[in-house]
Protein backbone atom coordinates (compact mmCIF):
# COMPACT_ATOMS: atom_id res chain seq x y z
CA UNK A 1 0.00 0.00 0.00
CA UNK A 2 1.39 3.50 -0.65
CA UNK A 3 0.58 6.75 0.51
CA UNK A 4 -0.45 9.70 -1.68
CA UNK A 5 1.20 12.76 -0.04
CA UNK A 6 -1.03 15.95 -0.75
CA UNK A 7 0.73 19.24 -0.78
CA UNK A 8 -1.50 22.03 0.30
CA UNK A 9 -1.08 25.31 -0.73
CA UNK A 10 -2.40 28.03 1.82
CA UNK A 11 -2.15 31.74 0.14
CA UNK A 12 -0.72 33.87 2.81
CA UNK A 13 -2.86 36.36 4.09
CA UNK A 14 -0.91 39.30 2.60
CA UNK A 15 -1.70 38.41 -1.00
CA UNK A 16 -5.54 38.49 -0.17
CA UNK A 17 -6.13 42.15 1.28
CA UNK A 18 -5.41 45.44 -0.35
CA UNK A 19 -1.84 46.99 0.71
CA UNK A 20 -0.66 48.94 3.58
CA UNK A 21 -0.40 52.11 1.02
CA UNK A 22 -3.86 51.55 0.01
CA UNK A 23 -5.55 51.11 3.24
CA UNK A 24 -4.20 54.51 4.54
CA UNK A 25 -5.26 55.92 1.35
CA UNK A 26 -8.67 54.55 1.71
CA UNK A 27 -8.57 56.28 5.72
CA UNK A 28 -7.72 59.36 4.47
CA UNK A 29 -10.85 59.22 2.33
CA UNK A 30 -12.72 58.43 5.49
CA UNK A 31 -13.96 54.83 4.50
CA UNK A 32 -14.14 53.38 8.24
CA UNK A 33 -15.88 50.61 7.52
CA UNK A 34 -15.07 47.89 10.08
CA UNK A 35 -13.51 44.72 7.88
CA UNK A 36 -12.28 41.55 9.73
CA UNK A 37 -8.62 42.58 9.23
CA UNK A 38 -6.29 45.25 10.32
CA UNK A 39 -3.11 46.47 9.43
CA UNK A 40 -1.09 46.83 13.04
CA UNK A 41 2.26 47.57 14.16
CA UNK A 42 3.33 44.70 15.54
CA UNK A 43 5.26 43.28 18.80
CA UNK A 44 9.28 43.45 19.10
CA UNK A 45 9.78 43.99 15.64
CA UNK A 46 7.98 47.23 14.87
CA UNK A 47 7.29 45.41 11.23
CA UNK A 48 3.38 46.00 10.05
CA UNK A 49 1.56 42.65 10.42
CA UNK A 50 -2.32 41.60 9.27
CA UNK A 51 -4.61 40.68 12.28
CA UNK A 52 -8.27 39.49 12.49
CA UNK A 53 -10.41 42.01 14.41
CA UNK A 54 -12.06 39.10 16.66
CA UNK A 55 -9.16 37.86 18.69
CA UNK A 56 -7.23 40.90 18.38
CA UNK A 57 -6.81 44.44 20.24
CA UNK A 58 -7.47 47.58 17.75
CA UNK A 59 -5.77 50.75 18.09
CA UNK A 60 -6.05 54.43 16.45
CA UNK A 61 -2.96 53.60 14.61
CA UNK A 62 -4.16 50.45 12.96
CA UNK A 63 -5.56 50.51 9.27
CA UNK A 64 -8.37 48.48 7.79
CA UNK A 65 -7.03 45.68 5.31
CA UNK A 66 -10.10 45.01 3.33
CA UNK A 67 -10.47 41.16 1.58
CA UNK A 68 -11.27 40.60 -1.91
CA UNK A 69 -14.76 39.75 -0.95
CA UNK A 70 -15.29 43.45 1.18
CA UNK A 71 -13.60 45.39 -1.79
CA UNK A 72 -15.56 43.27 -4.00
CA UNK A 73 -18.81 44.47 -1.99
CA UNK A 74 -17.42 48.37 -1.82
CA UNK A 75 -17.47 47.88 -5.85
CA UNK A 76 -21.34 47.70 -6.10
CA UNK A 77 -22.56 51.17 -7.84
CA UNK A 78 -25.94 52.88 -7.02
CA UNK A 79 -26.32 54.09 -10.90
CA UNK A 80 -26.86 52.19 -13.85
CA UNK A 81 -24.40 53.75 -15.79
CA UNK A 82 -21.53 52.12 -14.05
CA UNK A 83 -20.34 48.54 -13.44
CA UNK A 84 -17.20 46.84 -12.44
CA UNK A 85 -15.03 43.57 -13.95
CA UNK A 86 -12.30 41.96 -12.27
CA UNK A 87 -9.93 39.15 -13.88
CA UNK A 88 -6.25 38.32 -14.81
CA UNK A 89 -4.73 39.50 -17.58
CA UNK A 90 -2.52 36.41 -18.46
CA UNK A 91 -0.82 38.67 -21.30
CA UNK A 92 0.38 42.00 -18.55
CA UNK A 93 0.62 39.25 -15.90
CA UNK A 94 -1.29 41.32 -13.41
CA UNK A 95 -4.66 41.09 -12.00
CA UNK A 96 -7.06 44.31 -13.52
CA UNK A 97 -10.37 45.78 -12.13
CA UNK A 98 -12.80 47.68 -15.20
CA UNK A 99 -14.62 50.68 -14.41
CA UNK A 100 -17.04 50.23 -17.31
CA UNK A 101 -19.76 52.95 -18.20
CA UNK A 102 -22.56 51.84 -20.09
CA UNK A 103 -23.73 53.68 -23.13
CA UNK A 104 -26.51 55.47 -23.13
CA UNK A 105 -27.45 55.05 -26.57
CA UNK A 106 -29.53 51.61 -25.83
CA UNK A 107 -29.01 50.65 -29.52
CA UNK A 108 -25.33 50.67 -28.85
CA UNK A 109 -23.54 46.70 -27.15
CA UNK A 110 -20.20 48.12 -26.44
CA UNK A 111 -19.26 49.53 -22.75
CA UNK A 112 -16.40 52.44 -21.94
CA UNK A 113 -13.76 51.36 -20.73
CA UNK A 114 -13.08 54.29 -18.50
CA UNK A 115 -10.25 53.30 -15.82
CA UNK A 116 -8.43 49.86 -15.14
CA UNK A 117 -7.11 49.16 -11.95
CA UNK A 118 -4.17 47.22 -11.74
CA UNK A 119 -2.28 45.09 -9.19
CA UNK A 120 -0.18 41.97 -8.00
CA UNK A 121 -3.38 40.66 -6.35
CA UNK A 122 -7.20 40.71 -7.01
CA UNK A 123 -7.55 42.73 -4.15
CA UNK A 124 -4.80 45.70 -4.64
CA UNK A 125 -6.41 45.65 -8.27
CA UNK A 126 -9.90 46.54 -6.57
CA UNK A 127 -8.93 48.18 -4.13
CA UNK A 128 -6.85 50.85 -6.76
CA UNK A 129 -10.25 50.69 -9.06
CA UNK A 130 -12.13 51.63 -5.43
CA UNK A 131 -9.74 54.76 -4.91
CA UNK A 132 -9.97 56.22 -8.64
CA UNK A 133 -14.03 55.79 -8.18
CA UNK A 134 -13.93 57.70 -4.68
CA UNK A 135 -11.62 60.17 -6.36
CA UNK A 136 -14.02 60.83 -9.32
CA UNK A 137 -17.04 61.04 -7.60
CA UNK A 138 -18.38 57.64 -9.09
CA UNK A 139 -19.29 56.21 -5.57
CA UNK A 140 -19.16 57.09 -2.41
CA UNK A 141 -19.01 56.77 1.48
CA UNK A 142 -22.52 56.15 2.01
CA UNK A 143 -22.59 53.82 -0.77
CA UNK A 144 -19.90 52.02 0.82
CA UNK A 145 -21.14 51.80 3.82
CA UNK A 146 -24.35 50.71 2.56
CA UNK A 147 -23.11 47.93 0.21
CA UNK A 148 -21.23 46.34 3.26
CA UNK A 149 -24.44 46.47 5.21
CA UNK A 150 -26.50 44.17 2.13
Amino acid sequence: MSLKICKILIMKIEKQVCTLEQAKELFELQIDAAPFFMWHIGGVTGEWIIIDTVHSNITTQDFPAFTSAELGMMLLVEDDLHFTQTHYNEHFGEWQTLVLRRPKDEDVVAFDNIYTGEGDTESESKCDALIWMLKNGITSKGNILESLQG
